[in-house]
Parts: C-alpha cells; sequence; structure tokens
C-alpha cells in the first residue's frame, strides 16, 4: 500500500451494537419493536451483552498490537475478545469464526 512507504498503517474496528449517551433516550422512551429484533438477530437482547466504550476501547489497542495494515476486525459482544474478519465474509461465515 501506498502508505506503507511513510510508515502509516491503516486498520478497521467494526463494533457490533455499543452503548453510549447518545443511548439514553432508551430509558425515557423504550425500544422500538424494529430495535428489538435488530438487536434479537445480533444475539445482543440482554443488556449485559451489549458493548460499552470501555470494551471498544480495549478491542481497539488489541487491534493496533496484532492487527496487520489492511486488516479488518469485529467485536460482537462483551466477553468476546475482537477476532480478525477474512476476506469477503458475510454474517454467517463470520458468527461461525467468532472465538468462544
Amino acid at each position: 500500500m501506498e502508505y506503507e512507504t511513510h510508515g502509516v498503517g491503516i486498520l478497521c474496528l467494526c463494533p457490533c451494537a455499543t452503548v453510549t449517551p447518545m443511548n439514553e433516550y432508551l430509558k425515557h422512551m423504550g425500544m422500538t419493536e424494529a430495535g428489538e429484533r435488530f438487536l434479537h438477530s445480533l444475539d445482543v437482547l440482554d443488556d449485559g451483552d451489549i458493548l460499552r466504550a470501555e470494551d471498544v476501547a480495549g478491542a481497539a489497542l488489541k487491534v493496533m498490537g496484532e492487527g496487520a495494515s489492511g486488516s479488518v476486525w469485529y467485536i460482537h459482544k462483551r466477553g468476546i475478545s475482537a477476532w480478525e474478519v477474512q476476506d469477503r465474509m458475510g454474517w454467517e461465515n463470520l458468527m461461525a469464526c467468532k472465538p468462544e
């Protein structure tokens, strides 16, 4: 890659649903049916599973330490470490490759 000649690496971290201050409205308004279906499809409907900012930050540190330039990483839910996504991986294959 052109940037590598200048010592620049490119990494991509794709976190799943993450609790942020933007989510505070849920306490007052509740979750829509569509939102619940979406989170259920991601297997993160339980509040204990949804990522927090510190989980994503920890994953970012891991990716910066272990990731090769040009790699793509995914973190699904709390308690599961980020993993590298293989080329052209669909959702079913992505979930099959997650670490246990």
